[in-house]
């Protein structure tokens, strides 16, 4: 062991691909904004004006979501 002080590693938590984007995922109940999603497909090179419209009947988890971008253009 060091002489400093202990490492602590921050928590990190990793979603199920079954877990829904809306009901499962809030990161605060009170605010229903689902900002995240679109800016975690930003930073991976898609653009919204890019992707398909979401597909009726598809459940909104993280698999799904997943798959969605995957339809995206390369």
């Amino acid at each position: 062991m060091g002489d400093g002080p202990p490492l602590y590693l921050k928590p990190h938590l990793t979603p199920h691909p079954d877990d829904d984007l809306l009901r499962d995922l809030p990161i605060d109940e009170d605010d229903w904004s689902m900002d995240w999603p679109r800016d975690f497909a930003a930073q991976q090179g898609f653009h919204e004006s890019n992707l398909p419209d979401w597909p009726e009947g598809w459940p909104t988890t993280i698999r799904n979501y997943g798959r969605w971008l995957s339809m995206g253009p390369a």
